[in-house]
């Protein structure tokens, strides 16, 4: 007994069921009842090839069938046929050739219901051939006196005119005349495909703009005037003198219309078009309230849009409204949330950045959905380091936050907080003192700081490590207990932790005075060379050894040097010696070398090495080329990233200020006493580069 679709839908909702042994039973089925020459039994299997369809079966092999099971003159089958071309047909089917014909008898027959479902069908379907071709048949149904049909046809043009392009010079003006149409879902239907339109070319739709406007101020269908205001938004883009012309009927509908889907609308297009309006503001601001104050999560998002958008206006508008933002960040509704968090970030200030931080924080703290959890997480990282942290004005109450947020385990962000971390601390020289207490305090407990890569784990280790010189001898002796306990190997932590932990000894043993310490370092490293599993780790460890135990401690003390971040161009301030600057003659043979395993060892050379040996153009050429050849056949060459040099008025001004600086060596002193004291508590030094570490 041959299943129906019912039953396929039924077996597949059936829970303890091999659903792949039953779906290829079924396929296999299908595959046999197609071949059959009864309409009823192909329909069937047509029917439950759509259904396999929706699980990922291909069905475009049976497009013949489909098309002979639409062909039929019973509705239950053609409907069905109709329905699974719509899914298996695609705009490149050769099949499509053979479906014109029946497309085109359909289109002029007399059974409007037959004539309906197949403009659906066609609309999903439609190529630039059978456009091409059903084009007049279309335009004919616009006479249709079935108002269903005119409807249809008239959102069919919109998929016609896209394939064919062509046709909407010679057919628009036949469907604009529906804009006057006595039927309102047709009107409806055209206005819908004249706005498709504008969206890709506004100024051919321009024409039709008083039948629209008419339109505007008569209709009382929401949709349609949802459609005319979108639709004026792009005329106007075209057309700025309907700016004057539509802003009656816009402030008509926002004070009259009681939809709240058209009052949006129109508050959407008011903050677009007419944002220098201070009176159409004024009653965008009175409508608002009613949007944020809903008890429906859909209004109170509306109103977050809206005040983003009255707020990208005028940044004044923060301070009224910030009490609803921060009622929306403790919604229950997660978009609500997130539409918040959005907000938060344009609207917060130096003066406001430690409340809006604090409340972030608390709702961190609640139990909440993870995503909202790094969203918050985010949004504190985003406004801490917003533009080399300008909302920033005290630095120790920053490090704090990003130790709180530390303790949070943030997986997603751990790398941008520790980045963060790291960038403040070697930025601002005041906070080092500060970062290193709260860093080793927040370390006390690092075995529940544990998470995948440790990225936050392995920046706090680095700074107590880095900059341990800024603590006094208890510290000293609190940090170095603490990165020598044995806990740290019987945690396994990831292999960039032990990595800072043996750096984090050394650099703690140099700076310290007590012979005890020294034990204690050589012990500790002694330690990772052998429990630690990690390759780099004990190589590391091994290295730091051999140098404390041969080295003389006083010579390591260049260490203790601070580091000064480096301008980009003082190497250019940093004159060659004479003797480099002599031309040489470099012979072919000395490219390379062959060595005793008979291995070759390669040299090479750039063009601007030969000084000012004269070349010709032809030598220069080949030995280019021989270069290139030799570097082919080096299995070992890596071609260097290609980058452009600057040059021009900057490299002139540059060797300008190098002579001055020959000449007068006083300048810098100078230039450096004239700049004006920091009046900030700390310095950030936003605009020098770093040191790379």
């Amino acid at each position: 007994m041959s299943k129906s679709a019912t039953d396929v839908i039924k077996g597949l909702r059936k829970g303890k069921i091999d659903r792949t042994a039953f779906l290829t039973t079924v396929y296999s089925e299908i595959r046999e009842e197609v071949k059959s020459s009864d309409l009823v039994i192909k329909t069937n299997a047509i029917r439950k090839l759509f259904i396999l369809a929706l699980e990922g079966y291909d069905m475009e092999w049976a497009s013949f069938h489909i098309l002979e099971v639409m062909s039929s003159d019973k509705f239950s089958q053609k409907h069905s046929g109709l329905l699974a071309a719509s899914q298996c047909f695609k705009p490149n089917s050769d099949i499509l050739f053979l479906a014109t014909n029946f497309f085109r008898r359909e289109l002029v027959g007399n059974n409007t219901i037959d004539t309906c479902i197949s403009i659906n069908t066609l609309s999903c379907i439609v190529n630039a051939d059978m456009s091409k071709e059903l084009l007049n048949d279309c335009v004919t149904l616009l006479n249709a006196s079935k108002p269903i049909l005119r409807k249809k046809v008239c959102i069919l043009f919109y998929k016609l005119f896209l394939q064919y392009p062509d046709g909407l010079i010679a057919c628009f003006e036949r469907l604009a005349e529906k804009l006057r149409d006595e039927s309102p879902g047709v009107v409806m239907g055209t206005v819908n495909t004249i706005y498709e339109l504008s969206r890709i070319n506004p100024s051919f739709v321009l024409f039709t703009a008083q039948a629209l406007y008419e339109i505007l101020n008569t209709t009382t269908n929401n949709f349609v005037i949802i459609k005319l205001i979108k639709l004026f938004i792009e005329l106007v883009k075209v057309e700025p003198r309907l700016l004057k012309k539509i802003s009656i009927p816009f402030t008509r509908i926002l004070t009259s219309n009681p939809a709240k889907s058209v009052e949006f609308e129109v508050i959407m297009a008011i903050c677009v078009l007419f944002h220098d309006s201070d009176d159409m503001l004024r009653i965008i601001l009175q409508k608002l309230p009613g949007f944020l104050d809903s008890h429906d999560p859909n209004l109170k998002y509306l109103g977050l849009v809206i005040l983003h958008k009255l707020i990208q206006i005028n940044i004044e508008y923060a301070e009224e409204y910030k009490i609803f933002i921060m009622e929306a960040l403790q919604s229950k509704d997660v978009t609500i949330r997130l539409r918040a968090l959005e907000l938060i970030k344009i609207t917060t200030t130096s003066k406001s950045l430690v409340e809006t931080i604090k409340n972030l924080l608390i709702e961190v703290e609640k139990p909440t959905n993870a995503g909202i959890k790094e969203e918050l997480i985010s949004s504190c990282l985003y406004l801490l380091s917003f533009n080399q942290y300008e909302l920033v004005e005290d630095f120790k109450w920053m490090f704090e936050v990003l130790l709180q947020i530390v303790n949070f385990k943030t997986e997603i962000h751990e790398a941008q907080l520790s980045s963060i971390m790291l960038d403040v601390v070697l930025r601002v020289e005041e906070l080092r003192e500060d970062a290193c207490e709260l860093s080793l305090n927040t370390l006390e407990i690092f075995d529940t700081l544990k998470s995948e890569k440790c990225e936050a784990l392995t920046a706090l280790i680095f700074i107590i490590g880095e900059f341990s010189s800024y603590f006094n001898e208890e510290n000293l002796g609190r940090a170095l207990s603490l990165v020598t306990k044995p806990r740290w190997e019987l945690l396994n932590f990831h292999e960039s932790v032990y990595n800072a932990l043996s750096s984090c000894v050394f650099k703690i043993f140099i700076r310290a005075k007590e012979d005890r310490i020294f034990d204690a370092c050589v012990k500790k490293l002694q330690e990772n060379s052998v429990q630690i599993e990690h390759m780099e780790s004990q190589e590391r460890s091994l290295l730091y050894l051999n140098i404390l135990t041969t080295a003389d401690k006083e010579k390591l003390n260049f260490v203790l040097k601070p580091f000064l971040p480096i301008h980009p161009s003082a190497q250019n301030f940093i004159f060659p010696p004479d003797a480099l600057q002599q031309n040489f003659i470099v012979n072919d043979d000395e490219l390379f070398t062959t060595k005793s395993d008979g291995t070759i060892e390669y040299y090479y050379y750039r063009e601007e090495d030969f000084g000012d040996i004269p070349m010709t153009d032809q030598e220069k050429k080949v030995a280019k080329q021989n270069i290139k050849d030799k570097q082919m056949q080096d299995p070992y060459y890596i071609k260097p990233k290609k980058g452009k040099k600057k040059k021009g008025k900057k490299s002139k001004k540059l060797e300008e200020k190098v002579e001055e600086i020959k000449e007068n060596p006083d300048i810098i002193k100078d230039e450096e006493a004239k700049k004006p004291p920091s009046p900030k508590k700390y310095s950030v030094n936003r605009a020098e580069p770093l040191i790379p570490t």
